[in-house]
């Protein structure tokens, strides 16, 4: 049985380039970076500005960048594996099984919106032991955080490019893209609603698995310190 909320740690092999990888680096880090700035202005209140988007994206957007080193990397295809991402002159696919979180304001009227990333695909298969974790679409009636909101998950139902744009979805149901689309230079999910969100604040939101689209912006130094011993490291960056 799946588990809903996410749970401490990694608990499956990351999929980066098109493969699995059973021997993990340690340790990860993931760094978001959220696209605002922040001013403080002569009455002491905080000036927030975001980027103007494409109609549909997230209130608040954001970018992950990840930092890979395997002290020592002994297995030959894997070791190909990464040298040849290193190689390689387009993004490539990464999931690294932690969810994120997406939320968007309502109008009363708007029923399309994106999620700023794609979801894992199928083809990415959990281990058996931890199949986590299904994608979760909420609405509320009131602004996140009111404690007298009233919250309704919605049915998540997989579409693809081609089929998402056909048919109506039901009233409590969320139809997503499973492909994705690009949009400029993102790579993002549309969602299709069957009931428009209430004309309020952050009263939407997606919890799902991303599949990334990752470049390599930095290969650390390798220091080869004794026999038998293969360093690597690299810093990824969310394309």
């Amino acid at each position: 049985m799946s588990i809903e909320q996410q749970q401490g740690a990694i608990r499956n092999r990351l999929y980066i380039g098109g493969r699995k990888f059973f021997v993990d680096p340690a340790p990860i880090e993931l760094t978001p970076q959220r696209y605002e700035s922040q001013v403080r202005v002569s009455n002491l209140g905080l000036r927030i500005d975001r980027p103007q988007t494409t109609s549909g994206l997230p209130n608040i957007r954001n970018r992950h960048g990840f930092l890979f080193p395997w002290e020592t990397l002994l297995k030959e295809d894997l070791l190909e594996h990464l040298d040849l991402l290193a190689a390689k002159g387009q993004p490539f696919d990464l999931c690294l099984w932690k969810q994120v979180t997406d939320m968007w304001d309502g109008d009363g009227a708007t029923m399309a919106f994106y999620l700023q990333r794609r979801q894992r695909p199928a083809t990415v298969e959990a281990t058996p032991e931890f199949p986590d974790y299904p994608t979760r679409v909420v609405v509320s009636d009131l602004p996140f955080g009111d404690p007298t909101a009233s919250l309704t998950p919605l049915d998540v139902i997989p579409k693809t490019f081609a089929t998402i744009d056909t048919g109506t979805p039901g009233a409590d149901e969320a139809w997503i893209e499973t492909d994705g689309r690009r949009i400029g230079g993102l790579f993002v999910s549309k969602m299709r609603l069957g009931t428009a969100p209430s004309d309020v604040r952050d009263c939407l939101w997606a919890i799902y698995l991303p599949l990334y689209k990752v470049v390599i912006a930095e290969e650390r130094p390798r220091v080869y310190s004794a026999g038998m011993i293969e360093p690597r490291a690299y810093r990824l960056l969310e394309a």
